[in-house]
């Protein structure tokens, strides 16, 4: 998660201090202890970066995405895997803090928002790559203001998800489905909905009721010096959450992609995106580990890896689900109902990524021509990356 100026109303100073529980279970794990970490920003009208932090021993781990940190037992045996951990955001869930309207920051609209709760899981691996799994979490949420804020901080609530998934995986090449769930409830008397102050619309529920949501993923993705890259995104949900609406924008691992965009401008129920493209180079260049990696062995050697690739994305939204005030004159107009399609929106990247060993670096940039911006502010991104992937030798 992202690396924001704001306040932190809501330490986890609990969750964090259980790291050190979780060092010592490590330690004395037969296991040799491994580690990873990468650093990165994406440029746009509102910058945010990322630093992830992650420790393993055998099923043991313990990962900090910025502000996110995940203590995980996950199991594994030969027809499945298994998983039980204890996840917590500090301030930035959601991304209620960094809004956006009208294709500029917003930040009046911004929120602090914070998370703990458990969650698990368990798939079953099937004859020829196919695999069946269930999940589910529960998370306390809690909201607070920035030095910005200009709308009323919301009560504490209670969500959850369980959901049931499947697919079939191969070293070049995936597909997943999965049905959710979704379940939440305001705690208290306070206000339960995030108040879009300059939309003139009642504001919406952060979360409130149960509710189905459908997502797919599939990617192919081979191995070729010169190779095709194809991605495909879609899903719905019918609870009008803000807490689980789907984020879009940036060229960041966390969001569903639209090159150019700001790192998670867009909010929705339902979208549909695409990315093609073409690759040149080493198959094994870009990262093996962090939020997005392909599954990928590390080179023993250490010849220094590159690859480069030109890529197109287009992203269809429905239900936006920002202020619902959009200029409809700019292919932004407003839409409530799951499934209805608001704009068509195109992205533009080229990326560059280098390896040797352990360590990888990437370099991209992007462009949306035709994404609606605010005066002054050009619809383009850039992305840095730095890491080095799982290991206990010396990273390069």
């Amino acid at each position: 998660m992202p690396l924001l100026p704001v306040t932190v109303r809501h330490p986890l100073a609990t969750i964090v201090a259980s790291v050190a529980g979780l060092a010592t279970v490590t330690t004395a794990h037969a296991s040799p202890a491994e580690y990873r970490a990468l650093a990165g920003t994406q440029v746009d009208a509102d910058s945010h970066g990322e630093v992830d932090l992650g420790v393993r021993s055998g099923p043991w781990s313990a990962e900090l995405f910025t502000e996110t940190l995940d203590l995980r037992y996950a199991p594994t045996w030969d027809r499945g895997r298994a998983s039980v951990a204890m996840r917590a955001e500090g301030f930035a869930a959601g991304l209620l803090t960094s809004p956006w309207v009208d294709g500029a920051p917003d930040p009046g609209r911004a929120l602090t928002a914070s998370y703990a709760g458990p969650e698990g899981g368990v798939a079953w691996y099937l004859p020829r790559g196919g695999w069946l799994g269930v999940d589910a979490h529960a998370r306390l949420w809690t909201f607070g203001a920035t030095d910005t804020t200009l709308v009323a901080v919301p009560t504490e609530h209670l969500t959850g998800r369980f959901a049931l998934g499947g697919g079939w995986w191969a070293p070049d090449r995936r597909v997943a489905a999965t049905l959710a769930l979704l379940a939440g409830t305001p705690l208290g008397d306070g206000l339960s909905a995030y108040d879009h102050a300059s939309s003139g619309l009642p504001p919406p529920e952060l979360h409130r009721g149960l509710a189905p949501a459908v997502t797919l993923d599939a990617a192919w993705v081979p191995g070729w010096f010169v190779a095709p890259v194809a991605e495909g995104r879609a899903g719905i949900d019918f609870s009008g959450s803000t807490l689980y609406a789907a984020r879009v924008g940036g060229q960041v691992p966390y969001v569903v992609p639209l090159a150019g965009a700001g790192w998670a401008e867009f909010r929705v129920h339902t979208y549909a995106a695409a990315r093609v493209g073409l690759s040149l180079g080493d198959a094994d260049a870009g990262p093996g580990s962090g939020a997005g990696a392909t599954t990928l062995a590390v080179p023993t050697d250490t010849r220094l890896r590159w690859r480069a690739r030109l890529t197109t994305d287009l992203v269809a939204l429905g239900s936006l689900y920002d202020d619902d005030d959009r200029n409809c004159l700019s292919a932004m107009c407003t839409s409530t109902a799951p499934g209805d399609i608001d704009t068509l929106a195109l992205g533009l990247a080229a990326r560059l990524e280098l390896r040797r060993r352990r360590a990888w670096a990437q370099v991209e940039g992007g462009y949306a021509p035709g994404l609606e911006r605010g005066d002054g502010l050009l619809p383009a991104s850039a992305l840095v990356r730095l890491g080095f992937d799982w290991g206990s030798d010396a990273p390069w």
